[in-house]
């Protein structure tokens, strides 16, 4: 099942990544476990030279032939060339050299290229999780995994973030390539995606386990202080006008707003009444915060005055919602009975108007950043509506049936390619029945209908 997905920004990956330089003696001085898991492989190691050697007595006792490890080669037998290249495919997935000791192949397989799409997704197949990395390739219609990275739980959420707190940079931007994850357990994750093969996430937010500063290695780890949640991580939003804050939220019914620079909680909020599903920040005002909760009510805080919230009352749980980017004022909630309802920040006693959108619930919904009305919806009744809400109503444009329930959605936030949209869910992918939960990017604009109703975008 592929529970979650965020695109990355246009142009924030390396094109090449880096792969973990984590070295034997930081890894030693992290903890006894690493210690002990070392002086077994050393003890290993000692015993099979040992073994070996036993083996050339014993060829000796039973040949009567002092001769026998040259007739055989056996003092030489390691070093003899592999003919059939098992040896070197056992190798391939244990290079540790640097890139640039690399063939230029594998350097290619790993490259980035600058018309790229990026997005990252978290799923879990047979008790397994993984944080993907995905690139997707728009002159091919090409999708694939460029790298993953094992997760310690079923993950729920998941946010990018161009802030990296130690990478300063030339223009002082911190500029970086991260994902936020949350999952079944309090603490939040988040891993450098610049990295391959990476060891440790570079910091995690919260629990009761250790924790590090952003950048640094595992020998610098230090007690978490006990300001994270108190169960599952359902909802993250990074602030693109505040860089260095991270809103969470969580079964355990509050939002917390957390430091980056510092790793630390700043804030936590409690205005919900059950577990809280869905945060946002608000596209131009950087202290405002959006939230959804399954007590079938949305309430809008600034968080300079968290107490004093103004909040609107549904008639079912919240599912997804999102502001409108061309009139922040208003925004989006969809929910579960399968209604989007449309709101104006400014009157929150009814909506503007209500979409009976799915027969299930509305899963997700996104409303497209570059091309102004176009709005998508998507729900475990297995349909991908698109709507255009330029005159007042919305009105349905195009539908799509697919092979499985969507349970995440998003247009690409790119001019480059406006129409791109990605989805996923649970059960066999829509394009490959052998995939379970798995990614699927369509270029919208394929749809003649959608290209007649935003031809003058």
């Amino acid at each position: 099942m592929l529970s979650a997905l965020n695109w990355v920004k246009h142009g924030s990956a390396k094109l090449i990544p880096m792969k973990d330089d984590l070295k034997e003696e930081e890894i030693v001085e992290g903890g006894d476990e690493e210690k002990e898991s070392m002086e077994e492989e050393e003890e290993s190691m000692e015993m099979e030279q040992t073994s070996t050697q036993k083996a050339i007595s014993a060829a000796k006792a039973v040949t009567n032939d002092e001769n026998v490890l040259d007739k055989y080669n056996l003092e030489g037998y390691d070093e003899e060339e592999d003919f059939t290249g098992f040896d070197q495919a056992m190798n391939d997935d244990f290079n540790a050299e640097e890139y640039d000791e690399e063939d230029e192949e594998d350097i290619d397989d790993v490259t980035l290229r600058e018309t790229d799409a990026i997005l990252l997704a978290v799923h879990t197949d047979s008790d397994i999780s993984h944080l993907d990395m995905y690139v997707y390739e728009p002159e091919d219609d090409n999708l694939y995994v460029h790298h993953d990275i094992m997760l310690p739980s079923h993950p729920l959420c998941v946010e990018w973030m161009g802030y990296h707190s130690k990478n300063a940079g030339e223009d002082g931007q911190h500029l970086g390539n991260l994902a936020a994850v949350g999952t079944f357990e309090p603490e939040i994750e988040i891993w450098d995606m610049d990295v391959i093969n990476a060891f440790e996430p570079v910091a995690t937010l919260g629990g009761e386990g250790l924790k590090e500063s952003m950048g640094k290695k595992l020998k610098n780890k230090k007690k978490a202080p006990s300001d994270g949640h108190q169960s599952a991580v359902i909802g993250l939003a990074w602030n693109k006008l505040g860089r260095n804050f991270l809103a969470s939220c969580s079964a355990d019914q509050t939002i917390k707003l957390w430091d980056l620079s510092k790793t630390s909680c700043m804030l936590t909020m409690k205005h919900h009444k059950d577990k809280v599903q869905a945060i946002q920040w608000h596209p131009v005002d950087a202290t405002v915060l959006l939230s959804g909760a399954f007590d079938k009510t949305v309430h809008v805080a600034d968080v300079r005055n968290p107490q004093n919230t103004r909040q609107c009352k549904l008639i079912s749980d919240v599912e997804c919602l999102q502001w409108n980017t061309h009139s922040p004022q208003n925004f989006f909630v969809s929910t579960e009975d399968g209604n989007v309802n449309y709101y104006d920040v400014r009157v929150l006693d009814k909506p503007i108007w209500t979409l009976s959108a799915h027969s299930k619930a509305t899963s997700a919904l996104s409303y497209n950043q570059s091309i102004p009305n176009f709005l998508a919806t998507s729900s475990s009744d297995k349909n991908v509506k698109f709507w255009n809400i330029a005159e007042g109503q919305p009105k349905l444009i195009f539908s799509k049936k697919v092979k499985f329930p969507v349970y995440s959605m998003s247009f690409y936030q790119d001019q480059s390619q406006p129409y791109l949209i990605a989805l996923g869910g649970e059960g066999k992918d829509a394009e490959d029945d052998d995939l379970e939960g798995r990614m699927t990017v369509w270029n919208t604009r394929s749809f003649d209908p959608i290209a007649q109703a935003f031809s003058s975008t």
